[in-house]
């Protein structure tokens, strides 16, 4: 399972589960044995018509995607991968690896987002069925390689050009010079160009289709186990890349090596033995013989609040130097910025560097799944969940559990005997015996549009009819600051369904949004370092000078004593205002970024279309780069009048009073309003000719990147330009 993003454009999360082993029957009545099948599941407020037993196709609100192949085992692994062609509507990534008994040698679908067809209520979802391979509403990618597609994931914006990437991992490949399954990984870059294509040839990459890629260099050691974004992990500005081999054997016969791969341009392919040397990245060695480390890996968004991704790798600890065999341990990894060197994760275990979560019973194997949860308890630091799917509850054998861990920036081992008490996050129970709760585990964004994060939980094992068959169960658990999240949760104050007004009085957490009527537009009025948290509808973000100094600093400086500040939109087109009296000042390029292109919200400020600047008659100044323009705000959403919010007429060419538009092209867009005080930096920017308006007849100069990048700032004709670089 995984965080979608927005698929359909209705400003609400969305979610997308596989069901590798689902049969397919034809309109024929032929039966297509474990073809596959994912699903993905729409976000919103009304959620009635969700059926309490998934069954078949079109019982969801989304989309039910399938592939007319036997044994493909589509939906093995799933990945929300952001808005690959800049359209407005995020996109899912959907591996096929298929077995070495299918003729067919597998491959991934990148599945475009769409809005809904259906009109109306909010319960008039549509519920499509999909065949893969047969619309162009998907990019087929193949493969000559068995498994290609067992791991896929977002590689965020590793090369810098402003395009989300993806990875594909094909983990039993052979590699030339070397025997048994040393196993390969694909990096496809995005692009306009890619975008337009229909199909594409994994043997294609890093030649007639741009992108690189990863072998392993260890006979048998299935690189590409588990891979994933690391975020950016160094801060040099590119995303990272995560890729497991759990079977490596540099430490320790299976004890599991993971690969943290810098992000970079070109289509220089990367040698995992490389990494391992420290060239081009990090190497991160298992403790100890049997631990299979890296049996899962993920991206951990910015656990401890320095500005750098951090990551999450999940062991089976087996073996005779656990005191107690396959209870499985989690490590935090802190992100670095010093030179390449081989970490060590007994080192971590330690508290060098990150931190280990532990467990001392056995056999439940902790961590065999692992990924961000966003910012749970709404502090302002990524949150962490994992799953231990074999955990006995009351008698019953392979319940399965997941725990949540809040973030911190303290390296202390974390116990999950604490986390089981409510002490440092808390623990989600399985339903029942052999449900296997937690064998899938992630973030969900804002399903319900309130402003508080999401979970999902899978049980492959749950049995439905109790007939002894594994029809599996998805848990979709919504955020709150009451029952078991209240231990911990900073939050102190959310909103209604009504328009209303959220005033911090210092270090506060505010969360707009309802989950039992609607959603309004919310004004927040900050006051030191203060986590905003946006929900559904047009909300609108008031910062005064100490909001905007703990936004340009770490946790520990600048006021984040208790918490890290932040600003989330949430859905809806949303609004940063300047609420000095003298005059502000905010420079973007000083505030972090740790996720560059990912969808899990890990930076400062997320989901921001509109800056204004007209709250007082001194003269406040931005300085907003292109890369900023990219990490906070969505795509093509002042270009469609039937997304933008502002008017049923939505924005305008001044010159030709059509529906405004960039050649075709989909920019991440930004808009600032002013007055002739205040100053824009237009650094990195390039005037273009023509101006706009919006749908209140306010006119605006257009600016897109200079480096070519899909960014775009629109700033009001009246306000000062200068160029600073």
């Amino acid at each position: 399972m995984s965080l979608a993003g927005d698929v359909n454009g209705d400003g609400y999360g969305d979610v997308v589960m596989g069901a590798p082993l689902s049969n397919f029957t034809e309109s024929n009545g032929t039966v297509r044995s474990q073809s596959g099948a994912a699903v993905v599941y729409q976000g919103g407020q009304n959620t009635s018509n969700v059926p309490t037993g998934y069954s078949g196709t079109g019982q969801v609100n989304g989309q039910y995607m399938y592939y007319n192949v036997t044994k493909g085992w589509l939906g093995f692994s799933v990945a929300g991968v952001g808005d690959m062609n800049k359209d407005g509507f995020a996109d899912v990534l959907i591996g096929m690896p298929q077995d070495a008994a299918s003729s067919n040698p597998g491959g991934a679908f990148l599945v475009y987002g769409k809005a809904n067809n259906t009109t109306g209520s909010l319960a008039e979802y549509q519920k499509d069925i999909v065949a893969l391979g047969a619309t162009p509403a998907a990019l087929s990618i193949t493969s000559t390689f068995d498994t290609a597609g067992f791991s896929v994931s977002s590689a965020g914006d590793v090369n810098g050009d402003g395009w989300s990437d993806m990875i594909i991992s094909a983990h039993f490949q052979v590699v030339s010079g070397l025997a048994g399954n040393t196993g390969k990984t694909y990096v496809v870059y995005g692009s306009a160009a890619l975008s337009a294509l229909q199909s594409i040839s994994l043997g294609s990459v890093g030649g007639s289709v741009p992108g690189f890629v990863i072998s392993g260099w260890q006979a048998g050691e299935e690189s590409g186990t588990s891979v994933s974004s690391a975020g950016d992990f160094n801060g040099d500005g590119k995303a990272d890349m995560l890729v497991s081999a759990y079977f490596n054997d540099t430490a320790g016969t299976n004890a599991g090596m993971t690969y943290v791969v810098l992000g970079k341009n070109g289509n220089v392919a990367v040698d995992l033995e490389d990494i391992k040397n420290n060239i081009g990245g990090f190497a991160i060695r298992g403790e100890n013989a049997s631990d299979f480390s890296g049996v899962s890996v993920s991206s951990g968004g910015d656990i401890n609040g320095d500005g750098l991704g951090d990551i999450i790798i999940g062991a089976i600890i087996g073996g005779s130097a656990n005191a107690n065999p396959y209870s499985g341990k989690t490590y935090v990894v802190f992100g670095r910025s010093t030179a390449n060197a081989t970490i060590d994760l007994g080192q971590v275990a330690a508290g060098v560097g990150g931190f280990a979560i532990v467990s001392s019973a056995d056999d439940e194997q902790s961590g065999h799944s692992v990924s961000s949860a966003g910012d749970i308890n709404g502090d302002g630091l990524a949150d962490i969940i994992l799953g231990a799917p074999f955990k006995a509850e009351g008698g019953g054998a392979n319940t399965g559990y997941s725990f949540v861990v809040y973030g911190k920036s303290s390296t202390t081992q974390v116990n999950l005997t604490d986390i089981g008490n409510n002490i440092g996050g808390f623990a989600i129970i399985g339903q029942g015996a052999q449900d296997l709760s937690g064998y899938s585990v992630g973030a969900a964004g804002d399903l319900n549009g309130d402003g508080l994060a999401d979970l999902i939980v899978g049980s492959h094992g749950y049995d439905a009819a109790h007939s002894g068959v594994q029809t599996g169960r998805s848990y979709i658990i919504f955020g709150s600051k009451n029952g078991a999240f209240a231990a911990g949760s900073a939050v102190d104050n959310t909103g209604t369904s009504a328009n209303d007004t959220l005033t911090s009085t210092g270090s506060q957490t505010l969360a707009g949004g309802s989950f039992s009527a609607g959603t309004g537009n919310d004004t927040f009025v900050a006051s030191g370092a203060d986590v905003l948290l946006g929900g559904m509808g047009k909300d609108i973000f008031t910062v005064n000078s100490s909001m905007i100094t703990a936004l340009q600093n770490n946790y520990g400086a600048g006021g984040n004593t208790t918490q890290l500040a932040k600003i989330d939109g949430g859905g809806g087109i949303d609004t940063l205002r300047m609420g000095g009296t003298g005059g502000l000042g905010l420079d973007f390029s000083l505030i972090g970024n740790a996720s560059v292109g990912n969808i899990e919200g890990a930076s400062r400020i997320n989901s921001i279309e509109r800056i204004d600047l007209r709250t007082d008659t001194a003269a406040n100044q931005i300085t907003l780069r292109v890369a900023d323009v990219l990490d906070m705000a969505g795509s093509n959403w002042a270009n469609l009048s039937t997304l933008n919010t502002l008017g049923a007429g939505g924005w305008q060419n001044v010159s030709t009073g059509t529906l405004f538009s960039a050649s075709g092209v989909n920019y991440h867009q930004v808009a600032i309003d002013g007055t002739s005080n205040d100053r824009v930096n237009t650094s990195g920017w390039t005037l273009q000719s023509g101006k706009v308006r919006d749908a209140n007849s306010i006119v605006y100069d257009v600016y897109l990147a200079t480096s070519n990048a899909p960014a775009m700032m629109l700033v009001q004709e009246n306000i000062v330009r200068f160029s600073v670089p």
